[in-house]
C-alpha cells in the first residue's frame, strides 16, 4: 500500500473549522425521513445483491409456498 503524504498544519485547521459548522441541508434536496430511509435500505438490499431473498418475496406478498404433495 503507498504511503499517503503527510498532513500540514493548514490541512488539519481546515478539518477542524469545517467540523465547527453547522450541518446546512440544500432547499431542493431535504434530509429523508425515517421511512424514506428504511425504503431506500429496503431497495439497495434487493437490488444490490442481484438476488431477491425469500423475504423480500413474503415482505411484498409474493410469496406463494409450495404444497408438500408437489
Amino acid at each position: 500500500m503507498k504511503d499517503l503524504p503527510s498532513r500540514t498544519e493548514a490541512d488539519r485547521q481546515r478539518v477542524l473549522d469545517a467540523a465547527k459548522r453547522p450541518i446546512v441541508y440544500d432547499p431542493e434536496n431535504p434530509p429523508m425521513t425515517e421511512e424514506e430511509s428504511k425504503e431506500l435500505a429496503y431497495m439497495m438490499k434487493k437490488y444490490n445483491t442481484r438476488r431477491i431473498t425469500k423475504e423480500m418475496y413474503i415482505a411484498e406478498g409474493l410469496y406463494t409456498p409450495k404444497s408438500k404433495s408437489e
